[in-house]
């Protein structure tokens, strides 16, 4: 009951922020902004996803950002923040960074 009382909350707050449009919230999910755009969990989550990058890249040679990110938010066990920010860089077209 917890698990679908936390994703509607989601949902709903992903709504919201979508709808304002606030420039001082986060892109995800309007809570206040840390940094680039993001609040303070989803900027975590996009630094561990730049991170981790070099770490693949090396293991799958030629492995673009892209695919790494379409990687990434596919595997099950992949955190539910980690798939917002992969899932909105791929939307975004954010994902030519690295």
């Amino acid at each position: 009951m917890n698990l679908i009382r936390e994703i509607v909350k989601s949902k709903v707050v992903t709504a919201i922020a979508k709808s304002n449009n606030n420039k001082n919230s986060c892109v995800i999910c309007g809570l206040p902004i840390k940094k680039d755009n993001f609040c303070e969990h989803h900027y975590s989550a996009y630094i561990k996803l730049k991170e981790k990058y070099n770490e693949w890249a090396k293991a799958y040679l030629n492995l673009s950002f892209e695919k790494y990110i379409k990687k990434v938010i596919s595997i099950e066990t992949t955190g539910k923040w980690i798939k917002e920010v992969g899932e909105y860089l791929l939307k975004s077209g954010g994902v030519d960074e690295n």
